[in-house]
């Protein structure tokens, strides 16, 4: 079993867990060295009404780039610095394109990027660079 495989087995991740009844339920299709997802969030996790938390929009960045990482390294990595720029607002209940993208690794440093489109017409959002670092020695208290 990979590693991605096992950290699927957690059903109770914020982002990622299906069985979270507060997270997000974000499930990833990982094509190294891409991850997507078509979601749409739900109102609960608006900040003004109508428009996503952008603490949200945030870790849905940080979700597609994890699992773009860990899809394509199977190793697990911590996200060290995040960088996410807001283009617009990422509505509530509006259909999206959620992608995450490896971009670059260097022995324990990965630098990865991600974005939110809106599905219907392709409009950017909100997108992110992320550098993720490569767990040694401690994966056992991972996971």
């Amino acid at each position: 079993m990979t590693k991605i495989e096992k950290l699927r087995q957690d059903n109770y991740g914020f982002g990622h867990g299906q069985e979270n009844p507060h997270g997000l339920r974000l499930l990833f299709t990982i094509t190294p060295p891409q991850a997507t997802v078509a979601a749409q969030i739900a109102d609960k996790f608006q900040g003004w009404p109508g428009v996503a938390h952008g603490g949200i929009v945030a870790t849905i960045l940080d979700e597609a780039m994890g699992h773009a990482v860990f899809g394509t390294t199977d190793s697990y990595c911590l996200l060290a610095e995040l960088e996410v720029f807001y283009l617009a607002p990422v509505m509530t209940s509006q259909a999206l394109l959620i992608t995450g993208r490896v971009e670059k690794t260097d022995a324990r440093k990965i630098n990865a990027i991600a974005e939110i489109r809106r599905q219907d017409d392709q409009t950017l959002l909100a997108h992110s660079r992320g550098l993720y670092i490569l767990v040694k020695g401690r994966e056992d208290d991972l996971i």
